[in-house]
């Protein structure tokens, strides 16, 4: 509930209303953002003046339908379309509310609460989705039965992955998902499944995942965000299919395998003799 005297102000004939936003990643780097032309200063923290307005705005009462806000902004220091899309700000908290902007004292109202969701980048812009925490209470709880592991990383295993950890460079380039590295040359599909993590380059600090290699060649899933150069320096980590044959084999940890492959199937539950 909004304070009385902004209540007071609310119903007044004209309003100085400004929407103000603050998104918090996992690190605690905070980017806080005023629909202003000048900066704003609320609860102790600094909100710059940008063009940071609502494309979208939902909002239900229960929580059987979860609250939506879409959220426009502007690249800066502290939000870099490099480190967004390298994840930073994945799941981030968001705060959402609106301000008197000529007293601040009067608190906020529509107050909106929750954590980034889908994010889309254009032309040096960027909208990120805030979900409402209710949107939490409609996400499934539990796990289904399996053939493959339901761990999809080889560290979800509890494997030490300094031997499956290698540091290379780059020594040709085809495009920007397809290129070669130096150094010993690993078995085919060795890094299928496993992620690119680039130390050095215009790719600096972005990862991608691996679709597959044939030997010292590297093929991505997705393009990288720039130009791969001779030169640049990537971290390839093991893949890991899923398989418990990989599990055993490949990581060493049978024991930690967490499917099912043995279960007969809907098939071979409902088969019966001819």
């Amino acid at each position: 509930m909004p304070s009385a005297a902004l209540l007071e102000h609310l119903q007044g004939n004209v309003t100085f209303l400004c929407p103000i936003w603050r998104m918090t990643a996992t690190d605690g780097t905070v980017a806080a953002y005023a629909a202003h032309t000048r900066n704003l200063t609320f609860e102790t923290v600094l909100y710059k003046a940008a063009q940071c307005e609502t494309t979208r705005f939902t909002q239900t009462l229960g929580v059987k339908n979860a609250n939506h806000v879409e959220l426009f902004g502007i690249f800066d220091d502290i939000v870099t379309e490099e480190e967004l899309q390298g994840g930073k700000w994945k799941n981030a908290k968001i705060q959402y509310e609106i301000v008197n902007y000529l007293n601040l004292s009067q608190g906020s109202v529509q107050k909106v609460k929750g954590q980034a969701g889908k994010v889309s980048i254009n032309n040096g812009t960027f909208t990120v989705e805030l979900r409402s925490l209710s949107d939490l209470l409609s996400q499934e709880i539990g796990e289904l039965t399996s053939p493959v592991d339901r761990n999809r990383r080889p560290e979800d295993l509890g494997v030490d992955m300094t031997p499956f950890t290698h540091a290379r460079t780059v020594t040709a380039v085809t495009d920007y998902r397809r290129f070669t590295v130096g150094g010993a040359a690993q078995a085919n599909d060795y890094f299928q499944y496993g992620r690119a993590e680039w130390t050095g380059g215009d790719n600096d600090n972005l990862e991608m995942e691996i679709k597959t290699n044939t030997g010292n060649v590297i093929e991505l899933v997705l393009p990288m965000r720039s130009e791969i150069q001779i030169g640049d320096t990537v971290t390839l980590i093991a893949g890991y299919d899923g398989t418990r044959t990989q599990a055993r084999d490949k990581f060493g940890a049978a024991d930690a395998f967490n499917g099912e492959p043995d279960l007969p199937g809907l098939k071979g539950i409902l088969k019966y003799p001819e």
